[in-house]
C-alpha cells in the first residue's frame, strides 16, 4: 500500500514538473514571439519613415527644378522683350532723327 501511495505521488510530481517545464518552454516561446514582433514592427517604421523622407526630397527636388525652369522661362521672356523692343525701336528713332535732319535743313 506505502508503495503504490509512492508511486502515485511519484506520477503527480512528474505530471507537474513536465507541466512546469512545459509552460516555462510555452513562455520562453511566446518572449521569442513578442520580440519578433517588436523588432518586425521597428523595421517597418524605421521603413515608413526612410519613405517619408525620401518623399520630402523628392518633394523639394521637384520644386526646386520647377522654380529653376519658370526663372529661366521669365529670364528668356524678358530678354526676347527687350531684343524686339530694340529691333523695333531702333529703325522708328532713326527714321524719326532722319525726318528731324529734313525739317531742320
Amino acid at each position: 500500500m506505502a508503495l503504490r501511495c509512492l508511486h502515485v505521488v511519484l506520477v503527480l510530481l512528474t505530471v507537474v514538473l513536465v507541466s512546469v517545464v512545459l509552460l516555462s518552454v510555452v513562455r520562453v516561446l511566446l518572449s521569442v514571439v513578442l520580440v519578433s514582433v517588436v523588432l518586425v514592427s521597428v523595421v517597418l517604421s524605421s521603413v515608413v519613415l526612410l519613405s517619408v523622407v525620401l518623399l520630402s526630397v523628392v518633394l523639394v527636388s521637384v520644386v526646386l527644378v520647377s522654380v529653376v525652369l519658370v526663372s529661366v522661362v521669365l529670364v528668356s521672356v524678358v530678354l526676347l522683350s527687350v531684343v524686339v523692343v530694340s529691333v523695333v525701336l531702333v529703325p522708328v528713332v532713326l527714321v524719326l532723327l532722319s525726318v528731324v535732319r529734313v525739317l531742320l535743313s
